[in-house]
């Protein structure tokens, strides 16, 4: 009579068990069925935000080259006297626009990854 109940408890839960894990695949298989599209279109959309998260990388180093663009002016600046007694005015001058045109650069790259992603991912 015990070994009855354990059977019978354990052959329903087989039972539910099975029939859950069916419906589930079932239920899941008619969703990709009626919206094969999103399978599709997922990867595609997925694979240029992933490349293009690159531009996190770039912004960094913008914000890098920004300071730096900043910091380099103020630095000769308080440091005038020195600059002039040591006739250095042409190097500070070549370091300022060094960084500058690398901030340029940079901002470029991030101009043309946003131009391209932004467009691309609502098209998709």
């Amino acid at each position: 009579m015990y070994f009855d109940a354990v059977r019978e408890s354990i052959l329903k839960g087989v039972t539910t068990l099975c029939k859950g894990s069916c419906s589930v695949l079932f239920l899941v298989v008619l969703m990709l069925w009626k919206c094969f599209d999103i399978v599709i279109v997922f990867p595609i959309v997925f694979y240029p935000i992933v490349y293009f998260e690159k531009n996190e990388k770039i912004f960094s180093s913008q914000q890098i080259h920004s300071g730096s663009l900043y910091v380099i002016p103020t630095q000769s600046f308080h440091g005038i006297k020195i600059v002039k007694s040591y006739n250095t005015e042409e190097v500070e001058s070549q370091k300022a626009k060094d960084s500058a045109d690398m901030l340029s650069d940079i901002q470029i790259k991030m101009a043309k990854n946003n131009n391209i992603l932004n467009p691309l991912v609502e098209f998709l």
